[in-house]
């Protein structure tokens, strides 16, 4: 499964939420992409004020300011379905 994290450069929280991702995606193979708002005027626009926001499947996941047990309860959520 492919995972989005839609941030920009110099985000701490988005350093952050990657940081939270790591053992996951190592233990569930998973892959992370990472889309700089910045370079599209229409992700820009849908996550300028929210990000990190991280998307799987198509459907937002994560976003804003997320605990380590929140990131861990949604990849858990995903790994289910």
């Amino acid at each position: 499964m492919e995972l989005i994290l839609y941030s920009h450069d110099q985000c701490p929280l988005c350093d952050r939420l990657e940081s939270f991702l790591k053992p996951h995606l190592k233990k569930h193979s998973l892959t992370l992409t990472k889309r700089n708002i910045k370079d599209d005027p229409d992700w820009r626009k849908a996550y300028r004020y929210r990000i990190p926001v991280l998307v799987a499947d198509g459907h937002e996941v994560l976003e804003g300011r997320p605990t380590e047990d929140e990131v861990d309860r949604a990849m858990a959520a995903l790994m289910l379905d």
